[in-house]
């Protein structure tokens, strides 16, 4: 891939989404889903630096992290919502979009086969087996790089954001002060929690705690310690026995890994 093909594909992206920026009735999600794309391009290039990648490995890392949301944009226009469990697939959504608009039309065959196998890969529960080294690369680079940033907007939200803002991020999930035992119980026992076990807000900040047991690069590991991302979780959910257990388990594995 090539510095022009990259580029043709940021503005590819801003253009398409302008159109989305018109809708008042959804502009706060496209906003923050923007900013987050944006957020993510960075965390990429952090990250394929710390890997250090030859350049051509580095833009096509790029332009996954560019696109791997695409679907978000129709998704929050079609539904009002961004929950995949009861809306539809983002990342299948956003393949669609890609190849309706013919984005990737300009690059060889392997590179668009890696940029879509990325973002397919992005938002499952695992990734795919059968994935060869370079495929399995980019995939757990923009799983990492999406994650970083996404636990810097849910803080960022819980903190300071709007009503709005925290309907957006939470999924529109209830702020109740109660939370589900199986989310403990999968985090405890080192599994990932799912988001079909996701009810309340504290639930979902359980969940995305229990994300750092798929991260995968030890650059991320050391962003998660560094930025103290699970003790700011930790300080938004209930006083609990059980809940500080958990969190010490989270921050024991995080520090471990960070190295």
């Amino acid at each position: 891939m090539t510095s022009d093909q990259l580029k043709e594909i940021v503005r590819w992206f801003h253009d398409y989404t302008a159109d989305f920026l018109k809708d008042t009735r959804i502009l706060l999600s496209v906003r923050l889903k923007i900013k987050h794309v944006e957020r993510v391009v960075i965390e990429m290039e952090a990250l394929t630096r710390a890997l250090g990648l030859e350049d051509d490995d580095r833009r096509i890392a790029l332009a996954v992290a560019q696109l791997h949301d695409m679907g978000r944009f129709p998704q929050v226009r079609f539904y009002y919502s961004m929950n995949d469990c009861t809306t539809v697939d983002h990342a299948e959504l956003g393949l669609k979009v890609i190849r309706e608009f013919k984005v990737l039309s300009r690059l060889e065959e392997q590179e668009r086969r890696l940029i879509e196998t990325a973002i397919l890969n992005h938002n499952r529960l695992t990734i795919e087996e059968g994935l060869d080294s370079r495929a399995l690369m980019y995939c757990r680079l923009i799983r990492d790089a999406d994650k970083i940033d996404i636990w810097r907007l849910i803080l960022e939200a819980d903190l300071s954001g709007s009503e709005g803002e925290m309907s957006a991020v939470f999924l529109g999930l209830p702020d109740l002060p109660t939370w589900t035992p199986k989310l403990l119980a999968d985090i405890r026992e080192g599994r990932l929690a799912r988001l079909e076990d996701v009810h309340t807000r504290n639930d979902f900040r359980l969940l995305a705690m229990a994300w750092v047991y798929d991260l995968h690069l030890n650059a991320s590991y050391r962003a998660v310690y560094e930025r103290k991302f699970l003790e700011g979780f930790a300080a938004r959910l209930p006083d609990s026995p059980e809940i500080r257990s958990t969190v010490r388990i989270l921050i024991s594995h995080v520090r471990h890994r960070a190295g």
